[in-house]
């Protein structure tokens, strides 16, 4: 059964415009109904490939910390960030991504038992205001940094048992991907997905993405496997999930 909030996702196509600069994002909120897949014997799901990390974090620059107050997001928590551009909005108070956050705690705020699932967590601004709300959070990100920073923000949020973080690329299959920055320096910037070319050898961007990525900085050294939404929900036991989608596409 799903149930699709009609208000939320006209407010979130407003928002999707103010913020048509980040090419490809899709960020909808809406509430599913999972039913066990021992009920439908016919859902199979590839569990093996959920990749859930609890130890040996990627290692980041130092990120730049603050405590933001609550007026910004209407609950107060330690966010920490890598990337330059999220950072020049938290460190003087200017709210990044206020409306959707607050989106958010509306919806969970409807179904107190749901679990969040955070798919493009990044470093965990819409997972930490969820968890600080008392729900358990199941945060997905390609990028290894991104789910550095976030258990980083949870420890210092002293709610790491409540965030589950999961590093893999969602997908309508499973593949191994190698990730790679659209905007070299920046750690958390939007990440391309990289393939290499048979017949040269060369890293370049996936066919879907050659129309954005100009140059590519390419970490041949880290594999992403994509898993599938139904594949990430499998690992979920509570019949409602809460889901936000903020992802580009590859």
């Amino acid at each position: 059964k799903l149930i699709l909030l009609d208000s939320l996702l006209q407010e979130m196509q407003t928002v999707m415009w103010r913020r048509r600069m980040l090419l490809g994002i899709v960020a909808i909120i809406f509430t599913m109904q999972v039913y066990n897949s021992s009920k439908k014997n016919w859902l199979k799901f590839n569990t093996k490939t959920v990749n859930i990390v609890s130890d040996g974090f990627a290692e980041t620059k130092e990120p730049f910390c603050k405590l933001l107050p609550e007026r910004i997001y209407g609950i107060s928590f330690h966010l920490c960030t890598i990337d330059t551009w999220i950072e020049s909005y938290i460190k003087y108070d200017v709210p990044f991504d206020e409306h959707s956050v607050k989106l958010m705690q509306s919806s969970l705020g409807n179904y107190p038992r749901s679990v969040f699932l955070d798919i493009g967590s990044n470093m965990g601004i819409f997972s930490l205001a969820a968890a600080k709300r008392g729900h358990h959070v199941v945060a997905v990100d390609l990028v290894p940094q991104s789910i550095a920073v976030l258990h980083k923000n949870a420890v210092l949020n002293n709610i790491e048992d409540r965030i589950t973080l999961i590093n893999n690329a969602i997908s309508d299959d499973h593949e191994i991907y190698h990730p790679a920055l659209d905007w070299p320096g920046n750690d958390m910037a939007t990440r391309a997905v990289a393939e290499k070319d048979k017949n040269t050898g060369k890293w370049q961007p996936l066919p879907e993405r050659k129309q954005y990525s100009k140059r590519l900085a390419v970490d041949g050294n880290t594999s992403v496997k994509s898993v599938t939404l139904m594949d990430v929900l499998s690992t979920i036991q509570e019949a409602t999930v809460i889901i936000k989608i903020d992802i580009e596409g590859f």
